[in-house]
């Protein structure tokens, strides 16, 4: 029987379980208190009018958000039609907006909208209405203040002592995925077949349960000091610590057991990617520092649990992730003379002892231009081939698995969780979402290090983080968010700790923010000396400085259509951002404590929010990667509902363990069985014939490694080859204008005249004369100018002459047309002397073509980018003047250009028509005489109402312009305009 004051308490309208537990009832609170009472057929006045006033504080609260988020949605939309969607830019960079009117800063403006404007204008009115609902006297829920002692590191946390049935069951699943893993294992070094897989993995397990389990029965017996159920499962923790080390010994097999099966002559070519004594030190490694932990954990049966979870889940799970993942493949198609050329060129230069910045200028980072291939040529085989298949047998679930230790990291003792998250992760993979994303694979370890920092408060883990971070940044340019993402979690964490009051913002206060300040400030100075070294410091600063710039008008592009794959790539991420800044700022106004979690989500949710626009800049495939960054975010909103989500569950069911928990694993199984089959059973069944394939023949060119027979033309490569090294040594220098590296300079090995051994980041108009100057210092004998099977002499529909004006105009000035090779239209420099081509009768598969190659590469056209061009004439040479061009109206809308007698076109770079009225939309066309299907003699550009009344462009970067030779040219345009006068300007 209650005593008589807890029944005056009831009649008030509150429970006497709720005085008991601090104010609600079983632990479900007073939200659920008041639907038991709603429901109840005895509640008194009172009680309905608590009900009421709940009720009304509620839907007081839910018009609040609903009028803010109204407000909101008006704002952004009035400011949608505010967005002028028409480019209006003087610039000197010709790239997609500037070429063909289009305006990427649109796409920006809605991101913004999206992710500042409406979040920030939602608050503003939720807040601004909660003060205006305060003055009238409405009443709404009132929300003490939380904030308490720092986090527990929840991973490392002792768990809470289950019965021993739910323990038994615990460490008898343990032992069974060792015993899986290391069955798995076995199955690889057996090479069996894929429907004996699953066969050996569960005999495996279930022989190691029960030859753990009877050595562990066989100790426990001789140990009376303990209970004999505790001291069976301390044993069988020891044992499995030692099985899931030897795990290791896993990747020594796939790697001995990595091959390659030639078909026509049977011969198998082995790839251990992993030295034998490698693999046997890092397994006695593993061995002696578990023999030392389980020594300082003695007979403690947590201690020694938390040895052997901590085992399991960081190398036995990571080891299986691995074997599952990892896989290598046949023959390569056609080569990438591009995009996959500029990590093998790279390679070719860091073997021949060039340094980053100074001799060569990557634009993905050293990272993975430079390590990435130096590690898996090294390992696997210098080859194309050899990189690829280190990337999939190496690169790929090494990233992969630094999102797993961030899970592991976020989700704590909550390890159960592992596995549908790891199920989401392989399904999205499978699925064909790109995760993986080499230039961030260590932010998600960035992550975990920050954690540590702001769990921990040690300094020398600050230190390491600043360090870290500037590493990062330096290795992987786009990573540079990282530093301020990572650095204002610690400075607000800082903050956060002083209570925001300026009595506590000591010095000493900041210690976390500034020991990471000076890692990074040692390593920037450790960075600066070695730059200096290697006189390499001014293009490591011009690096930053020149490139960063005009990135959008360099790459912007139209979106891709908004659909399936795509439109989840690019909504995912925003959406995230949208609910950790919601999460952060109703935290902070309900006063509950922001944990160290709450600072991993608010650092992943800042490098988002500043990585985003990569793919406004370009919306095309670009999309993948700030999918692949929003990765880490999403594992730490998981987190996040984990730890809102699950405290709940466990107080509904505080007095319903045995239902909480059938409910809870009966839940985990399910996701587990729906995911099973998608993600991991492929993962399992594949894992001994991923490390095994086939091909067809032996390589045809080293430089390739396996590929198929129409990879690369033979013919091609021997007769650049035969007509380059006549007159040039091995390894010499020429100039790829082209943009095939892989050939040039990996195929044929020959070495760059410049550190811009691509020239597509040249586009600012002080990269191209930086590029120049390097040009003038090198003279390099040949320039390989264009050609029409490997590499990309236009992107994005713009010719390189065209792109890159300034350097194609100083190539068209001092070098002359040599040869057509193969499509390969190769120039010589003006002042060399060199023979004929013809005239040396070279063993070549076709002939060679040595006249009219100015008209045989791609039309020069200039569509819209003279409307934004903002670059201007140097100041004429002594004896140089403007020339005006007699103009004569042929047709309605055609024009005879001719130039004065003893002049040239070739002597004059610059173009200048000025209009009697206005311009209109036109385009024009600049020509000698009509194009044929195997010339381009057509040098077009268009122009528009809301360009300029004279139009000035530098029409000596189109090879056309010296194949004109001085006789007249026409000038066509597809609507009449009033054009007054045409100059050139030398």
């Amino acid at each position: 029987m209650a005593p008589s004051g807890a029944k005056a308490k009831i009649s008030s309208g509150e429970p006497a379980a709720s005085r008991r537990r601090g104010g609600c009832t079983g632990g479900r609170g007073k939200w659920y208190r008041y639907l038991l009472v709603v429901n109840s057929q005895k509640a008194r006045p009172a009680q309905r009018s608590l009900i009421v006033a709940a009720l009304g504080r509620g839907l007081s609260l839910a018009v609040l958000i609903g009028l803010a988020v109204a407000v909101a949605a008006i704002v952004a939309r009035y400011l949608d039609h505010r967005i002028d969607p028409t480019l209006h830019v003087s610039t000197d960079v010709i790239g997609y907006p500037t070429f063909n009117a289009f305006n990427p800063s649109v796409y920006v403006a809605y991101y913004e909208l999206a992710v500042l404007v409406f979040p920030a204008v939602c608050v503003a009115s939720f807040f601004g209405g909660l003060w205006v609902w305060r003055r009238l006297r409405v009443p709404l829920p009132v929300f003490t203040d939380r904030r308490a002692t720092r986090t527990v590191d929840a991973a490392d946390a002792a768990p809470v002592q289950p019965g021993d049935m739910v323990a038994f069951l615990a460490a008898g699943a343990r032992l069974g995925l060792v015993g899986g893993i290391l069955g798995l294992a076995a199955s690889i070094a057996r090479h069996d077949a894929p429907s004996t897989v699953w066969r050996s993995v569960l005999l495996a397990a279930a022989a190691y349960i029960v030859v753990i389990g009877a050595v562990s029965a066989l100790l426990a017996r001789r140990r009376s000091k303990m209970r004999w159920q505790v001291s069976l499962r301390t044993q069988m923790g020891r044992l499995n610590a030692a099985g899931a080390c030897l795990t290791l010994a896993g990747l020594l097999a796939a790697s001995q057991n990595t091959q390659v099966t030639v078909l026509s002559d049977h011969t198998v070519h082995h790839y251990a990617w992993m030295p034998n004594w490698l693999g046997i030190v890092v397994v006695a490694v593993a061995l002696l520092l578990t023999a030392r932990a389980l020594r300082r954990a003695r007979s403690n049966p947590t201690a020694v649990a938390r040895v052997e979870r901590r085992l399991v889940f960081l190398v036995a799970v990571p080891v299986f992730l691995f074997l599952g993942l990892a896989f290598i493949f046949g023959e390569l198609g056609n080569l990438d003379a591009f995009e996959t050329g500029q990590s093998l060129t790279t390679l070719r230069l860091v073997q021949a002892g060039l340094f980053p910045w100074r001799d060569w200028i990557s634009t993905h980072g050293i990272l993975e231009d430079a390590f990435q291939t130096m590690f898996t040529s090294a390992a696997i085989q210098d080859s194309n081939w050899g990189t690829a298949a280190g990337r999939t047998l190496l690169v790929r679930p090494l990233c992969l698995l630094s999102f797993y230790f961030l899970a592991y990291r976020v989700f704590g003792k909550r390890w159960l969780l592992l596995a549908p998250a790891l199920g989401v992760l392989l399904l999205v993979t499978e699925l064909g979402y790109v995760v993986i994303f080499v230039r961030f694979a260590f932010w998600p370890l960035l992550l975990v290090l920050l954690w540590f920092v702001l769990e921990r408060r040690r300094r020398r883990l600050a230190f390491g983080l600043g360090a870290a971070l500037v590493v990062q940044a330096v290795i992987s340019p786009e990573t540079a968010y990282c530093i301020p993402a990572a650095g204002l979690a610690v400075l607000g964490s800082d903050l956060y700790a002083t209570g925001w009051r300026r009595a506590n913002m000591r010095l000493r206060t900041f210690t976390a923010t500034l020991w990471t300040a000076l890692g990074g400030a040692a390593v920037g100075a450790v960075l600066v000396v070695v730059l200096l070294s290697q006189h390499a410091l001014g293009a490591f600063v011009n690096y930053y400085t020149a490139f960063a710039p005009d990135h959008i008008l360099t790459g912007g592009l139209p979106h891709l259509p908004l659909t399936g794959k795509y439109l989840m790539e690019l909504l995912v991420p925003i959406i995230a951002m949208l609910v950790a800044f919601f999460l952060v700022v109703a935290k902070l106004w309900l006063r509950a404590r922001l944990t160290t979690l709450d600072w991993l989500l608010i650092a992943a949710a800042i490098l988002e929010f500043l990585y985003y626009p990569k793919f406004l800049d370009r919306a095309d495939f670009h999309v993948d990667a700030v999918f692949a960054t929003c990765v880490p975010l999403l594992i730490v909103l998981i987190g996040e509902a984990a730890d809102l989500g699950l405290p709940p569950l466990a107080r509904l069911f505080q007095r319903r363990r045995r239902l909480g928990t059938a409910l809870a694993l009966a839940a985990l199984v399910a996701v587990v069985a729906l995911l099973f089959p998608i993600a991991v059973n492929p993962a399992v069944t594949q894992a001994p014939v991923s490390y095994r394939t086939t091909v067809s023949s032996e390589p045809r060119f080293a430089a390739l490694g396996y590929a198929t027979a129409n990879a690369l033309d033979p013919t091609l490569v021997g007769d650049v080859s035969t007509l380059l090294h006549a007159y040039l040594p091995a390894g010499g220098h020429v100039f790829d204008f082209s943009n095939e590296p892989a050939f040039l300079y990996y195929v044929l090995d020959f070495r760059p005249s410049t550190a811009y051994y691509q020239v597509s980041i040249a586009m600012r108009e002080v990269i191209q004369k930086d590029l120049i100057s390097q040009l003038k210092a090198d003279h390099p004998l040949f320039v390989l100018f264009t050609q029409k099977q490997l590499g990309i002499p236009g992107w994005d529909g713009i010719p390189n002459m065209v792109r890159h004006y300034d350097v194609s105009q100083y190539i068209l000035s001092h070098y002359r047309p040599f040869a057509d090779v193969h499509g390969q239209i190769v120039y010589v420099l003006d002042t060399a002397t060199v023979p004929d081509p013809s005239s040396l009768h070279l063993p070549l598969s076709a002939p060679l073509v040595t006249t009219g190659l100015e008209f045989l590469g791609s039309s020069c056209d200039w569509r819209d980018a003279p409307n934004f061009l903002s670059v201007r004439p140097a100041p004429p040479s002594p004896g140089a003047s403007p020339v005006a061009v007699a103009v004569r109206r042929t047709g309605p809308t055609s024009l005879q250009l001719t130039l004065p007698a003893g002049h040239r076109w070739a002597d004059y770079r610059w173009i200048e028509l000025d209009a009697a009225t206005k311009f209109t939309t036109s385009q024009m066309t600049i020509a000698d005489r009509p194009s044929t299907p195997t010339e381009n003699r057509a040098i077009t550009f268009s122009t528009l109402p809301t360009g300029p009344t004279a139009y000035r462009f530098p029409i000596g970067a189109c090879s056309q312009w010296p194949g004109y030779g001085s006789e007249p040219l026409q000038l066509t345009m597809s609507t009449a305009e009033a054009i007054g006068s045409i100059r050139l300007i030398p």
